[in-house]
C-alpha cells in the first residue's frame, strides 16, 4: 500500500515537472504555426491544402466516371440492343463520387447536367427499356467524356500546368502499328 502511494506521489511530481517544462514559448510557437496554416487555408492560394483536397476529389470523381463504363453501356444498348447486366452499379458509384465533390464554379453546371443524365440512365437501365435507354446512354457517354476532360483541364490549370488539348482528339491521331507520327503526317495522315 505504501509503495503504491509513493509511486502515485512520484508520478504526480513527474507530471507536474513535465507540465512546468512546457513554457508559454512552446505553446506560442505552436499557436503561430497553427495560425499560419489557418491563414493559408483561408487565403485559398493555389497549392494549398484546400485546393489539393478539392483536386483530389475532382480526380477521384473523374476516375469513377471513367470506371462507370459509359462507353460500353452506350455500345451495348445502341449497337447491340441489350441492357448490360450490372451496369447500374458502377454508374451509381460515379453518381456518389460526383455528389460528394465540392465542384468549383467552372465545373458545377456541367457536373449537375451529367448527374441528371446519369440518374436518368440508371432509371432507364433499371426499367430494362432499351429504346428509352439508348439516347440517354449516348448522352451520358458523350457528356462523361466532355466532363472528364473539363475536370482534367481544371485540375491542370489549378496546378499552373497548361493543358495539351483534347485527349480524345489526340487519341484519334495515334499512328497505326509500325508507323511513327512523322510517317503518318507525311502520308497525309
Amino acid at each position: 500500500m505504501k509503495t503504491r502511494i509513493i509511486m502515485l506521489l512520484g508520478a504526480t511530481v513527474l507530471l507536474g515537472a513535465g507540465l512546468a517544462a512546457c513554457t508559454s514559448s512552446d505553446t506560442d510557437d505552436l499557436e503561430e504555426r497553427l495560425d499560419a496554416v489557418e491563414a493559408q487555408l483561408a487565403a485559398g492560394e493555389p497549392g494549398d491544402v484546400a485546393t489539393a483536397l478539392q483536386n483530389l476529389a475532382i480526380v477521384s470523381a473523374a476516375n469513377e466516371i471513367s470506371a462507370a463504363g459509359l462507353h460500353g453501356v452506350d455500345e451495348s444498348v445502341n449497337d447491340n440492343g441489350e441492357i448490360p447486366e450490372g451496369a447500374a452499379g458502377p454508374i451509381n458509384r460515379a453518381i456518389l463520387a460526383m455528389q460528394v465533390t465540392d465542384w468549383p464554379d467552372d465545373l458545377q453546371g456541367d457536373a449537375d447536367t451529367l448527374l441528371d443524365v446519369l440518374h436518368e440512365l440508371v432509371e432507364a437501365l433499371g426499367d430494362g427499356n432499351v429504346e428509352a435507354a439508348g439516347p440517354v446512354a449516348a448522352d451520358a457517354h458523350e457528356l462523361g467524356h466532355e466532363f472528364a476532360d473539363a475536370a482534367a483541364q481544371h485540375v491542370l490549370a489549378s496546378l499552373g500546368i497548361e493543358p495539351e488539348g483534347d485527349e480524345h482528339e489526340e487519341a484519334s491521331e495515334t499512328p497505326a502499328v509500325g508507323e511513327t507520327p512523322a510517317e503518318e503526317h507525311e502520308e497525309g495522315g
